[in-house]
């Protein structure tokens, strides 16, 4: 180092090292005697044991969440498939179910009193063949009305609310002919913006169909009012008609209608209720939630 008493060593590496100083004699010779110092250059802290022992673990554990997530993600899609398969054979099993306890029994009942008008008319019983003819021909309408609203549901997977009035209004339509001066009116407050699963609107069609029935043939209504409203993703239904009334204890247990009616509504998970006071009118009221897109 010639003259110089001090040295400069940069940007030395990490590890242990030792400083040897030998001096040189006017001769040109050095001395056999030494001088030493030994030191450690640390290593920078993302060298240390500590730091990469957290790297590792924290590389382990990203790898892991990433893993995680996607084990979560592919799970979670599979979740959606059985769900969207269950629904979907939940609908096949409603609708097969339909099928066979409307149309099917009607089809049942039509060929049976088939065979029973044939008979009368064997036995030259005129006037009761003519009777249960015409009894037929309404079963064999309401059979078609049934088969074309389960049809109509086969290839929906959501109702648009609109849409669903409009069929209800087509329906209401083709039965003017059998209400006997009935009058239905329909009313809505809802533009728009709600829709109904397949579910909803068969089982609220057919407790229409149901309340109605009962109005034309037993109440001996003159009005019939059918009455929607949305409030707070709720779709409130009233049915209202201004018969005669009726016992709801002795109905309850008299005929299927009313029970079938609240069958239908916990389907839906839908609130139930039938009013009246025995002596003017009954009033159905429902409520249940609905979608909104």
């Amino acid at each position: 180092m010639e003259d110089r008493k001090t040295v400069y060593y940069d940007f030395l590496p990490d590890g242990d090292y030792t400083f040897i100083v030998s001096a040189i004699g006017p001769d040109g010779q050095w001395s056999d005697k030494t001088a030493s110092i030994s030191f450690t250059v640390l290593p920078p802290f993302y060298k240390t044991w500590w730091f990469m022992s957290l790297g590792l673990l924290g590389f382990i554990a990203i790898g892991a969440g990433g893993v995680q997530i996607r084990s979560n993600m592919k799970l979670q899609k599979l979740n959606r498939e059985l769900e969207t398969q269950q629904k979907i054979q939940k609908e096949r099993e409603r609708i097969s179910r339909e099928l066979h306890d409307n149309v099917g029994s009607q089809i049942t009942n039509l060929i049976t009193g088939i065979e029973v008008s044939n008979l009368h008319v064997k036995k030259n019983q005129q006037d009761e063949a003519l009777s249960l003819l015409e009894n037929l021909d309404s079963d064999a309408r309401g059979a078609m009305t049934d088969l074309r609203e389960t049809i109509w549901l086969l290839d929906k997977e959501m109702v648009e609310f609109g849409a669903f009035v409009e069929h209800l209004n087509g329906y209401l339509n083709r039965q003017k002919r059998y209400l006997k001066g009935l009058e239905i009116k329909l009313n809505s407050s809802i533009d728009n913006g709600c829709v109904l699963e397949p579910g909803q609107s068969m089982n609220l069609t057919r407790i229409i169909q149901e309340a109605l029935n009962n109005s034309r043939k037993y109440a001996k209504a003159s009005e019939f009012i059918i009455s929607f409203r949305l409030e707070n993703q709720k779709l409130y239904v009233s049915l209202v008609d201004d018969g005669k009334g009726m016992d709801l204890d002795e109905e309850i247990n008299k005929g299927n209608g009313i029970k079938n009616m609240s069958h239908r509504a916990e389907e839906m998970d839908a609130k139930f209720q039938i009013k009246s006071d025995g002596a003017s009118g009954v009033e159905i009221e429902m409520s249940f939630e609905v979608k909104i897109p």
